[in-house]
């Protein structure tokens, strides 16, 4: 799992970082910056989720990642300044806080806990995606469907979508069946494929707003190795 700032910070970095912040409510749907911005504002999410995308070379939206309650969002553009890598837009109706360039990098100086919070993010991160990427270079779709459906049924910044049906799983979509693809780094046509046969093997079923999970073990089975990151 990306480690969650929050959750690493001693309480008096917590107030040291929310001391010159501005927090913002923000409607679904609605932009904190766009890829090639050269804001440098990053937001920390109290509730709400935020997707971060990419668009491709053809004109087409990419998601990359979803974030959600404790994460931090916009940091690398923070730390050094450089233009946005991707686009940040609500999916939910969010509360954010607004952190400028110049306080965060004074918190990091001062307080230890902050910054290897921070690493300790970043290292995360890269550990996922070199899973993911490994995935990806094998053509395993059915791996990497599988995670972000296990993802959505048990990480805590999808909670708010989650509720439960005897001894089921239910999951409010936050994305389209196209959105989970590009976000699995697999085409349509496969997912679409993926999704049937974890149907036809009774792991869950769907319909276009709702996922829901009848074994849980049995899609973390499926994702294979690409789970082991998130549970270290």
């Amino acid at each position: 799992m990306v480690i969650r700032i929050m959750d690493a910070m001693d309480p008096l970095t917590e107030k040291s970082l929310l001391s010159n912040a501005v927090p913002r409510r923000l409607a679904c749907r609605r932009w904190l910056f766009h890829e090639g911005d050269r804001t440098d504002d990053a937001y920390l999410v109290v509730s709400g989720l935020i997707k971060l995308i990419k668009t491709s070379s053809n004109g087409s939206e990419v998601l990359l990642a979803i974030r959600g309650a404790g994460d931090l969002v916009g940091e690398l553009s923070t730390m050094d300044g450089e233009p946005r890598l991707v686009s940040a837009v609500t999916m939910t109706e969010s509360h954010v806080i607004s952190i400028g360039r110049v306080h965060l990098i004074s918190v990091m100086r001062e307080r230890q806990d902050l910054t290897l919070a921070l690493l300790a993010n970043l290292t995360s991160q890269l550990r996922s995606m070199a899973f993911h990427t490994l995935a990806v270079t094998a053509d395993d779709s059915r791996a990497l469907v599988a995670r972000r459906l296990f993802q959505l049924a048990s990480e805590p910044r999808f909670e708010s979508l989650r509720s439960n049906r005897e001894s089921s799983i239910v999951v409010e979509m936050p994305v389209s069946q196209r959105e989970l693809a590009t976000w699995a780094g697999a085409s349509h046509r496969s997912t679409v494929g993926v999704l049937e046969q974890l149907r036809n093997d009774e792991i869950i079923t769907t319909s276009r707003l709702h996922l829901e999970v009848l074994d849980l073990a049995g899609l973390q089975l499926r994702a294979g190795s690409l789970v082991a990151p998130e549970l270290r």
